[in-house]
Formats: structure tokens, sequence, C-alpha cells
């Protein structure tokens, strides 16, 4: 988004990207004192992307764009699937869901979360990740081995994070 002002209602704006964030990423560059940084901020946060401000006389402006250029062009992973080597009846809630996988590009983090029913965390079993790399046009795999000696306790804390992620989903 490339923009010199404002818009009457940002927050529908903010609320569309991050409705569509999984997709694509947004950056959004305002331009000149008159731009909102409201908007430019929060569009970009919403959009998993980067924002820049180009203030009246800024001569930053070249730097800036190649700075987006250059983080747009970094290799993009999308299809994220994860067998937990349960049925899904067995899962509970996971994140990122079936239905709202991550984009991810190289170098940022992805949290994976599942709650699966206590009766199935007895079993060790192989955990796959599949992804597809959009640079090299190719699926991969990676396998997790989950061990059951590696749950300590049943802390409430883990719950909280899944039920607060589960919400987070929800809203969009």
């Amino acid at each position: 988004m490339l923009t010199d002002g404002a818009v009457g209602a940002p927050e529908e704006v903010v609320q569309y990207i991050n409705k569509n964030n999984f997709n694509t990423r947004f950056h959004a560059f305002g331009i000149g004192d008159g731009a909102s940084t409201y908007l430019i901020n929060e569009s970009a946060k919403a959009g998993l992307g980067k924002s820049y401000m180009v203030p009246d006389g800024d001569t930053t402006l070249n730097s800036k764009v190649i700075s987006a250029l250059k983080y747009a062009c970094k290799p993009a992973y999308t299809g994220i699937n994860v067998d937990w080597g349960t049925p899904k009846s067995n899962i509970i809630f996971q994140t990122p869901s079936d239905t709202h996988m991550d984009n991810i590009q190289e170098g940022e983090l992805l949290n994976i979360v599942a709650l699966i029913k206590k009766s199935e965390l007895s079993t060790p079993r192989k955990i796959i990740v599949s992804l597809y790399k959009t640079l090299e046009e190719e699926k991969v795999n990676f396998e997790i081995d989950f061990d059951p000696s590696m749950i300590k306790s049943e802390d409430d804390f883990i719950f909280s994070l899944a039920a607060k992620e589960l919400i987070k989903r929800a809203s969009r």
C-alpha cells in the first residue's frame, strides 16, 4: 500500500488485511507528513509485512523501497500441513488450523501447537510437517520424533496459551 493521506475508516482496512493475511504479505508506505501513521503501521502489522514512513523531505525513499523488495523476495513457504500421527478426532485443537495455514518466509519462526487427547499421549510417534518451498517449487517434509517422556506436567499455562491462540484465530 502506498498512501500520502488517511482513509475514513482505517480500522476496517486493518480488519480486512488481517482476515486475508494467510495467503500474502502486506507492506505499507506512508509518503509525506499527511500519511496516517496508524493506517501504515497497523496495516503492515496485520498483513505480516513491513511499514515504512517517508516524511516530507526524507531522501531515504529509495533505500526503503529496496529494503521492502528484499524482504518480499525472500523465499516463501506455503501449504503448511501437520500430520500429528493420530486421527483428527483425537486432536482437540491445533494451530495453525487446517483452514488457516500461515505462510512463512525464510528466517521466520512458525509455532505449531496441538492439544491432543490424553489417551493418545502415551505412544511414541513421528509428527510430519510438510510445506511447499515456492522458490524451488517443491514439497518438503520434516519428521519430528514425539517421545511421551518429554511431557513433564500438565501445566495450565500451556492450555491458556492454546486457548488464547484459538480465540485469536476465531476472531479473523
